[in-house]
């Protein structure tokens, strides 16, 4: 173990007195109680007070959230061990007044009970104080683990009811989130009941999924007093949906790139989080009656923040009052009941796009800032992608593990535009970033381009700058005119074969992208290769979809790109034999990116990765000869392609659709193999 340390057994108080001596904000409470406060304490009595606290280990966690407009105070166990009840009396007891005081616990067992224990504490020993307590359980790893129960239901809002059930969802990251808005709630002055009203309506992840938190880990960490990690990885794995206590996930798997990597977890998160998707609004009007007639998807529009609380109109309609104008005609009896409440409630600015989030990328502890860089890249790439308005975006070591590698996401979806207010509202407290971020909503909006006239048909004037001669242009018509026959003319027997391990429909998939493309054959100028490969993968995305279209649309995409690249080096314009080997290499990686599967695993590439390596040798052989014999290098590769769709037939499928199948799938030809085969056997046939 190697730590800037003294003696492990005294980390925490010499941590604590690290924070109080460097800042004249806290305060640390004498005593052998780990607590620290707010160094202006006795002014801000006549406000609800908020204390927070745990084990240590999550610096700056807890200590560095208080501050104004945050917390009052902070009370520090033990590293990842909870604090005892008698010192969260102690920081309820400094810092509480007549306003009350509320505790914000993160969901463990030790936390809930030294905080539930110190508030029955107060009822005897502070009986003038009120203490409540929130419980923040941000993490939906817990959820994931259940989804298999609840994959029959085959409504959304049903299936997310029954999440709200889970009880052992653990607090993580997004209890930060909770620091810094309802700090901000007590610092306007709010009393405990509107503070409470507040998150339970839009906060509470247990109430309303709104705020849900996802991590993985790279490597585990070192307790101190213990020197050993808590558990290990090899160098190419990672921990998917661990906490922050050096705990195992909930999966150990490959270790991917970061896109892969944030995509995985933003489309767990998605699956829990309840926004309303424009094209599918079934789930959020499950209790209004106007399933027959469209102008249900006409109020969704306009008043998604309504849906999701429509089981609650009965309890909570001063949330429909506030934030469902529009809709609430029909409502007056309850719009009247209620106006004393509105008139007092905390809630200012109204709804906002169901699709609004604050966004808050965690270090873990130890990832360097070029990867959180990337991280957060790729994060608002996929959630734009998405159609994913981000407000606003906190990165940085918000809630640590020690030294975990690793990040989390937390996604909270705005249902009210104060949030956005409460997490801009300004603070001293050292631990939260200086600048919360506004990214830029559009990609394109954060790039300077000098060029004006720069556009997608200039860069495909790019493409079409790289040529051959018209006679190996002619040959690639031909080859891709062979290939195309030959799918349309076996589309029937590929159907079979589907029939038997998938959907059945990659027959008729293969034989219309086949027909598109034959449609606007004559259209491409196959002597421009880097263009028509470009313009044949276009040709499959706008004809079909599913799985198949993705692969061959991106095989096609990234010949035309790597074809492109490797043949403008040192100005040559030239793509060499070598260049065509090489970049249908990149283009079957490509597939396997996508697909995240490789040979073995019983798909198309079984039969397209020795097919491709077959060609790419001979490409090598070849690549100072004067002449170079196609026939021969496909009457090869044809082979290859044969061998490897007949290996399939023994294979059990570990990947694609035949994958749910498991041993059912053995003894019968992976059809997208075959469908390689039926394409390389077809160039034989070749005039030239």
């Amino acid at each position: 173990m190697k730590k800037i340390i003294n003696n492990p057994q005294n980390v925490v108080s010499e941590m604590i007195e690290g924070f109080t001596q460097s800042s004249r904000d806290l305060l640390k409470l004498k005593g052998n109680f780990n607590v620290v406060v707010r160094s202006d304490y006795a002014q801000i009595k006549d406000r609800v007070a908020l204390i927070s606290g745990g084990g240590s280990g999550h610096e700056p966690a807890h200590i560095g959230y208080i501050g104004n407009a945050m917390l009052t105070g902070a009370v520090c166990g033990d590293v990842f061990a909870s604090p005892s009840a008698k010192q969260i009396f102690m920081a309820i007891k400094s810092v509480a007044g007549k306003m009350g005081c509320i505790l914000i616990v993160k969901n463990y067992m030790g936390d809930n009970g030294s905080f539930s224990i110190a508030r029955e504490m107060c009822k005897s020993q502070l009986p003038d104080i009120r203490v409540e307590i929130i419980t923040v359980d941000d993490d939906i790893s817990s959820i994931l683990m259940k989804l298999n129960e609840f994959s029959n239901d085959n409504n959304i809002q049903d299936i997310r009811d029954k999440y709200k059930s889970i009880t052992n969802r653990r607090g993580i990251a997004g209890t930060v989130l909770v620091h810094k808005i309802l700090g901000g709630l007590a610092e306007q002055g709010k009393s405990i009941d509107e503070i409470l009203k507040f998150y339970n309506e839009y906060i509470s992840p247990s109430k309303t999924l709104n705020l849900v938190t996802m991590g993985v880990g790279l490597s585990s960490c070192i307790i101190p007093s213990v020197g050993s990690p808590s558990f290990t990885l090899n160098e190419k794995e990672m921990e998917i949906g661990l906490g922050i206590h050096g705990e195992f996930g909930i999966e150990k798997v490959e270790l991917k790139p970061s896109k892969q990597i944030i995509k995985s977890l933003i489309d767990n998160l998605l699956k829990i989080l309840p926004y309303s998707n424009n094209n599918n609004n079934n789930h959020n009007n499950n209790n209004n009656n106007n399933n027959n007639n469209n102008n249900n998807n006409n109020n969704n529009n306009n008043n998604n923040n309504n849906n999701n609380n429509n089981n609650n109109n009965n309890n909570n309609n001063n949330n429909n009052n506030n934030n469902n104008n529009n809709n609430n005609n029909n409502n007056n009896n309850n719009n009247n009941n209620n106006n004393n409440n509105n008139n007092s409630c905390v809630i200012a600015g109204g709804s906002v796009e169901d699709k609004s989030l604050i966004v808050l990328i965690n270090n873990l502890g130890s990832t360097t800032n070029m990867e959180m860089a990337i991280a957060t890249n790729d994060c608002l790439n996929y959630l734009h992608e998405k159609g994913f308005t981000v407000e606003r975006l906190i990165t940085g070591a918000i809630m640590t593990s020690l030294e975990m590698a690793g990040i989390s996401i937390s996604l909270l979806l705005i249902k009210n535009n104060q949030i956005i207010n409460l997490i801009d509202l300004q603070t001293n407290a050292m631990g939260w970033p200086n600048s919360v971020l506004k990214p830029y909503k559009n990609k394109e909006d954060s790039i300077l381009t000098l060029d004006e006239n720069d556009s997608h048909e200039i860069k495909y004037d790019n493409l079409k700058s790289i040529t051959i001669s018209k006679e190996n242009g002619d040959i690639l018509k031909e080859m891709v005119l062979l290939g195309c026959n030959s799918l349309i003319e076996n589309s029937s027997k590929l159907t079979d074969l589907d029939k038997q391990v998938g959907d059945g429909d990659l027959g008729t998939t293969l034989e219309n992208l086949s027909k598109s493309i034959k449609e606007s054959i004559d259209k491409i100028p196959f002597d421009k290769p880097c263009y028509s490969f470009k313009k044949i993968s276009l040709i499959i995305q706008e004809t079909i979809g599913g799985t198949s279209g993705l692969f061959y649309s991106i095989f096609f995409l990234r010949l035309s790109n790597s074809l492109y690249e490797r043949s403008i080096v040192n100005g040559k314009n030239q793509i060499s034999t070598n260049d065509w080997g090489l970049s249908l290499i990149d283009a079957v990686n490509a597939i396997k990116e996508l697909g995240k599967a490789d040979i073995g695993d019983c798909t198309m590439l079984d039969s397209l990765i020795p097919t491709i390596n077959k060609i790419n040798q001979s490409c090598k052989d070849n690549e100072n000869s004067p002449s170079f014999d196609l026939l021969n290098t496909l009457k090869l590769a044809s082979k290859e392609a044969q061998l490897g769709s007949e290996s399939t037939i023994e294979m059990i499928a570990k990947k694609g659709r035949s994958s749910y199948l498991g041993e059912r799938t053995s003894h019968i030809m992976d059809p997208g193999a075959h469908a390689i085969e039926i394409i390389f056997k077809s160039f034989l046939s070749l005039n030239k």
